[in-house]
């Protein structure tokens, strides 16, 4: 079996620390590959890209839309309308060669988009997310991912270094490159694998860290806020 924690952040959005630093640590720990996956911005999958290092890198992107949290993968570039509903967005994630899915999907309380996941085109499924707020809502989401037949992943959500490799994805087979992560999953080719963080100490760390390096961030750090939706003209007319 392979690992690859795919759902991490750096300080490119609200992570702690920088790509090098996420990318160190998830050698260190044993990862086979990490899915950069920052809100609304490819700054830490362009920084990644840049490292030389042994892990497969899976370049992606958490995009927020008016319900909730939709992560993208096998995307690198491009503008992402934040603020459209989880459909629009996954359009948007299709037209641009990527496959969508739902992060933490029932966790209410960190913008999960909930029964929208009933609405749209998911190519897969978070089933067990590091930082879920409280863990029957992974279950929720195992559940929902067999009544609707879609591959299930697993990421850390980690924020900080501290936090990655908690939860994963096992690989039955050896991807060579992020192509072959994104065909596996599609393939149900793939173990969700891990836990979930105690919360509270985890948040009460991760604002600590944050505060101590606020001047080491390349951008300042944002407050991740559900979008208000963006108007349809196209409906208004109809």
């Amino acid at each position: 079996m392979v690992r690859f924690d795919l759902h991490v952040h750096t300080n490119y959005s609200d992570g702690t620390d920088s790509t090098e630093e996420i990318i160190r640590q998830a050698e260190k720990i044993g990862l086979d590959g990490i899915g950069i996956t920052d809100h609304d911005t490819f700054g830490g999958v362009h920084k990644a890209l840049e490292i030389e290092t042994t892990l497969i890198i899976v370049p992606g992107i958490e995009i927020s839309t008016c319900k909730g949290h939709i992560l993208a993968y096998g995307i690198s570039d491009g503008e992402f309308e934040i603020g459209l509903t989880p459909a629009e967005t996954v359009d948007q994630i299709h037209r641009a060669g990527g496959i969508a899915v739902p992060a933490h999907p029932f966790d209410y309380i960190r913008l999960g988009i909930k029964d929208e996941i009933y609405n749209i085109k998911s190519d897969a499924m978070e089933v067990i997310n590091g930082c879920i707020t409280f863990g029957p809502w992974n279950e929720k989401a195992r559940k929902a991912a067999i009544e609707l037949d879609l591959p299930m992943i697993a990421g850390s959500d980690g924020h900080s270094t501290e936090e990655i490799g908690i939860a994963w994805t096992d690989f039955i087979n050896a991807p060579k490159n992020w192509q072959d992560v994104i065909s596996m999953i599609l393939k149900k080719e793939t173990i969700p694998v891990g836990r979930s963080h105690h919360v509270l100490p985890s948040k009460v760390r991760r604002f600590w860290k944050a505060f101590k390096k606020r001047n080491d961030r390349p951008t300042p750090y944002p407050f991740i806020k559900q979008p208000k939706q963006k108007n349809n003209k196209k409906s208004d007319e109809e």
